[in-house]
């Protein structure tokens, strides 16, 4: 049986590559607005209130349209970080703007 993990970072030693962790992909996704299960996309948030609403037709005909259909408008946004440091994970934290929850 081959390691291919170990193969592969043995190949891309040579190339000054190094693994890394579950930061860089949650950074990486999130700049391209790819939700996570658990995360972004959960039982509690449907697909259409993550970003995703492009992949749900509501037109058509399926199992659970009229509960997608009648579920709360919650949108999630990006937010645009310019300092070096990646900002700290708030969950279930409401926004806020000029001192009012948005």
């Amino acid at each position: 049986m081959v390691d291919l993990a170990g193969a592969i970072h043995e190949a891309g030693e040579s190339h000054d590559l190094a693994a890394c962790g579950l930061g860089a992909r949650d950074t990486l996704r999130l700049e391209v607005g790819l939700p996570l299960y658990g995360h972004e996309l959960s039982r509690n948030r449907p697909a259409h209130a993550s970003g995703m609403g492009w992949v749900i037709d509501l037109n058509a005909e399926f199992v659970g349209r009229d509960h997608l259909a009648s579920a709360p408008a919650e949108i999630l946004v990006a937010v645009d970080s310019r300092g070096k440091s990646l900002p700290a994970r708030i969950e279930k934290k409401p926004l806020y703007k000029r001192g009012h929850a948005a």
